[in-house]
C-alpha cells in the first residue's frame, strides 16, 4: 500500500514550483518497480516535471503548459469524495468524485493506482486495474459503474492508452483491435 497524498501539507505550500515538486514526488512514489512501468511520464506529470527542470528558464513553458500545471494543482487540492464535473467547464454533463487527486474512474486515476495491482502484458500493453475503496464507492450510484475498472498502456508510447473499461474482457478485445490496426 502506498502513502496517501498529503493534501494538508500540499495546501500549505506557497509557490507553484514547490507545488510542482510535491506533485512530482507523488508521481515518483507511485511508480512500479518492475518491467510494467512505462518509459514515459504521464501527462500532466511530464508537464509538471518540465516546469521543475526549467525553473530558471520558465520562458520555455507554453500557455498550454501553464494551463496543465494549474489544472493539475487544482486537481491535487481536491479532497477525496468531492463531487466534480466529469469534464472541467461542462457542469451539465454529470459528475464524478475525486479520489487520490483524480476523478475516480478516469484513465489517470487508474494509472496512478498501478502500483497497487497485479499487472500483466497483453500484446504490447501493460494491463492494470484499480478498485475504488468501499467508503468512496458507497458515495456512488452502484448501477453507474463497477467498483473495479481496467486500463492498459503501451510501455513505450504514451499516446497508446486504452481505458477505462468496465470489464477485463472488453479491455482485452480493445487491445486486440488496436494491435490488429497496427499490423495492417
Amino acid at each position: 500500500m502506498f502513502k496517501p497524498f498529503d493534501i494538508e501539507k500540499f495546501s500549505s505550500l506557497e509557490s507553484p514550483l514547490s507545488k510542482c515538486s510535491f506533485i512530482w514526488d507523488h508521481y515518483i512514489s507511485r511508480k512500479r518497480l518492475d518491467d510494467y512501468e512505462p518509459s514515459w511520464a504521464l501527462s500532466p506529470y511530464s508537464t509538471v516535471k518540465k516546469a521543475i527542470d526549467n525553473k530558471d528558464n520558465l520562458e520555455v513553458l507554453t500557455e498550454r503548459d501553464y494551463f496543465l500545471i494549474n489544472e493539475t494543482i487544482k486537481s491535487h487540492l481536491q479532497k477525496d469524495g468531492t463531487e466534480v464535473p466529469i469534464r472541467t467547464g461542462f457542469p451539465n454533463e454529470g459528475s464524478r468524485i475525486m479520489h487520490d487527486c483524480w476523478k475516480a474512474g478516469s484513465f489517470t486515476w487508474i494509472f496512478m493506482g498501478r502500483i497497487e495491482c497485479q499487472a500483466f502484458l497483453h500484446g504490447n500493453y501493460a494491463v492494470i486495474s484499480r478498485r475504488l475503496p468501499d467508503d468512496m464507492y458507497d458515495l456512488l450510484d452502484k448501477d453507474y459503474a463497477p467498483q473495479t475498472l481496467f486500463a492498459a498502456y503501451d510501455r513505450l508510447d504514451e499516446s497508446k492508452n486504452i481505458g477505462p473499461a468496465v470489464t477485463l474482457e472488453y479491455l482485452l478485445r480493445e487491445i486486440d483491435k488496436e494491435d490488429r490496426n497496427v499490423q495492417i
